[in-house]
């Protein structure tokens, strides 16, 4: 008789499989545990950080440097010290603040230090310390950052005055010395004096020196002169190489009628021009002039209507389109009472037009912020 065949499973290999299956589920069971802690303590760690930023951000609103009889209500500098511990209820923590202040006074300043405890749902501590500082600086004078600056920055290019060109070499006595070569061959040497930017001494040919009371008045020449209207990325970036026959002139009209030859460097891409304007002491001690630069050597446009390809125009970078008055060092059409010395007071050489269009003065490019490609008519002016 056939020996009947086993169907199923024993109960040994049933076993086996809920044992495997429990150890997998145990392990799930951690993983699960050990996210839910975590999440927990990365939650918890968020809020005590923000209950800290908030314990700084409420020594750092301080209206006053010292107590006001008058205003008792005032946080005042003097009242950010140490103070006792307090607790905070979260979401599902309770935390325990301590603010401590260290006042540096060799600095100006006090060192904030906030330190959060709590305790996870392990029983474990857990602690989130910020450290900040706070400048003994009275409130109100953040006012000031709203306000545009004057005068001189606090730290000058090579410590000297910001209009002096950068490629002058420091000499003795606090003054700076500038050599460029000139068209013609020669060599002219302008000396600085280091504090105010003026002109003490011109020496042309370099090696005959002498002592002026003179202001500068420097800038560039470049040149878009394409037969075609200029656009305000030719203005940015003028493509057309320099004319050689182009001179600088200043049309001194105070304290006398001069009229004044600028030095002038001609380089790949522009002319560079630097005037020495002769000055005058007025009433008020103060060294001055007044007057009008024009470029010389090329053909210029009749008016604003004058077509003529031959023709040129010349048109100045300035702030404003149009002829009213301008601080002058934004380069106004004439110069009035200059008590400074001036830079980057240039220029844009164009055509007139094309035969039949005559040319407008490109505006500044609005897609490029940062570069201020504004020009108008400058020769002729109307």
């Amino acid at each position: 008789m056939a020996r009947q065949r086993q169907l199923g499973i024993s109960l040994v290999e049933a076993l086996v499989a809920l044992a495997v299956m429990a150890f997998g589920l145990v392990a799930y069971v951690g993983v699960q545990s050990a996210l839910r802690a975590n999440g927990d303590i990365a939650r918890q760690r968020a809020e005590a950080t923000r209950i800290a930023q908030e314990a700084i951000e409420s020594w750092r609103a301080f209206t006053a440097m010292h107590a006001d009889p008058d205003h008792p209500e005032f946080v005042t500098y003097d009242s950010v010290a140490t103070q006792p511990s307090d607790t905070v209820e979260g979401l599902n923590a309770t935390y325990t603040v301590a603010r401590f202040v260290l006042d540096d006074a060799p600095l100006n300043a006090k060192t904030l230090v906030v330190e959060v405890d709590w305790r996870d749902r392990n029983d474990e501590p857990q602690r989130v310390r910020l450290a900040t500082a706070i400048a003994a600086v009275p409130p109100e004078l953040a006012g000031t950052l709203s306000v545009r600056g004057a005068g001189n920055p606090g730290r000058l290019p090579a410590g000297r005055h910001p209009a002096i060109p950068l490629d002058a070499v420091p000499i003795e006595g606090g003054r700076s010395r500038l050599q460029f070569e000139q068209p013609d061959g020669g060599t002219v040497a302008l000396v600085f004096n280091d504090l105010t930017g003026a002109i003490t001494t011109v020496c042309s040919p370099a090696s005959v020196c002498t002592a002026v009371d003179a202001l500068l008045l420097a800038g560039h020449v470049r040149y878009a002169t394409t037969t075609t209207a200029p656009t305000a990325a030719d203005a940015e970036a003028p493509p057309s190489p320099v004319d050689p026959l182009v001179g600088v002139t200043l049309q001194r009209t105070a304290p006398s009628a001069r009229t004044v030859t600028c030095f002038v460097q001609r380089r790949t891409t522009d002319l560079r021009y630097l005037c020495a304007v002769p000055v005058a002491t007025e009433g008020d001690g103060a060294l001055r002039w007044s007057g009008r630069s024009q470029l010389t050597g090329l053909p210029l446009a009749v008016d604003r209507d004058d077509a003529s390809a031959a023709h040129y125009r010349v048109c100045r970078y300035t702030t404003q389109r149009s002829h009213e008055a301008l601080p002058n060092d934004q380069h106004p059409l004439d110069y009035t009472d200059v008590t400074v010395p001036l830079a980057n007071q240039n220029f844009l050489v164009i055509r007139a037009g094309d035969g039949t269009l005559a040319f407008d003065c490109p505006d500044d490019d609005p897609a490029t912020e940062f570069v201020n490609g504004r020009t108008w008519h400058h020769q002729p002016p109307n």
